[in-house]
């Protein structure tokens, strides 16, 4: 999905929910950083995206469709945490997309 800082922080200011609708849109889910980061924690890229979603607190919507082991996969981002560096590296890979 698309990464708003500026409307995240606009929106706590006055108490309004912000929300991650549809936030794998624009990720990509082949990025090696992203791989890498999976790879160690025996998890899908997409699991790693939403997770990072997940870790400062913005509330996820997710639409896994038919696909029963997507729903799944949805059910278990609070079975890892990513660290501050991976949080940093995800991070930074959202502020290189936004710029384009």
């Amino acid at each position: 999905g698309d990464h708003d800082d500026a409307t995240r922080a606009y929106g706590e200011a006055l108490g309004i929910t912000y929300e991650a609708f549809s936030p794998l849109r624009h990720v990509d889910l082949s990025d090696p950083r992203l791989l890498q980061i999976a790879r160690a924690h025996r998890k899908s890229a997409a699991q790693v995206a939403l997770r990072w979603i997940v870790q400062q607190d913005v509330v996820l919507a997710t639409s896994p469709g038919a696909v029963a082991s997507f729903a799944q996969a949805d059910l278990e981002l609070d079975s890892f945490a990513l660290s501050s560096d991976e949080m940093a590296t995800l991070s930074a890979m959202a502020a290189q997309r936004a710029s384009r």
